[in-house]
């Protein structure tokens, strides 16, 4: 039986691009920055948008603002990290696809208590999607959290 050879009409281009061409160094040595461009704002959304919030979260976010993101992420890292979307919550899951919102992981900031603020980073701004005062967004394995 012969065997078929596959015609390639042409040569496919690189899909792979550089998302920041900045020193990984620089990224870590800034201070974070804030976006509100993907907040997730719409009336059947299960966590609430910041605004609802700013006022107990003004003096937490203007101390986030004094810290590099090296001292966010990485010397706080038990409190603020990344979260791979899988171990998200299903209806958390389910409303990034709805928000056609496709990302490996997400942030979260520690607010204090329960609350936390979640988004995604890009170099060192942190594009603010979800207030999530219970901490329902990713269930903690930990006792009492």
């Amino acid at each position: 039986m012969a065997k078929k050879k596959a015609k390639i009409k042409q040569n496919p281009t690189p899909s792979k691009t550089v998302k920041f061409l900045e020193n990984p160094e620089q990224i870590l040595d800034s201070h974070i920055s804030w976006h509100f461009n993907l907040m997730d704002q719409a009336p059947d959304s299960p966590w609430t948008s910041l605004p609802k919030h700013l006022n107990r979260y003004a003096d937490k976010i203007n101390a986030y603002e004094k810290q590099t993101i090296a001292e966010i992420f990485h010397e706080n890292q038990q409190y603020n990290h990344a979260v791979p979307v899988g171990r998200l919550v299903p209806r958390a899951q389910t409303r990034l696809n709805t928000l056609k919102i496709k990302v490996d992981a997400l942030y979260r900031l520690r607010f204090g208590g329960k609350h936390r603020l979640w988004g995604i980073l890009k170099g060192n701004i942190f594009q603010i999607l979800w207030c999530d005062p219970q901490h329902q967004v990713c269930l903690s394995e930990k006792k009492h959290t």
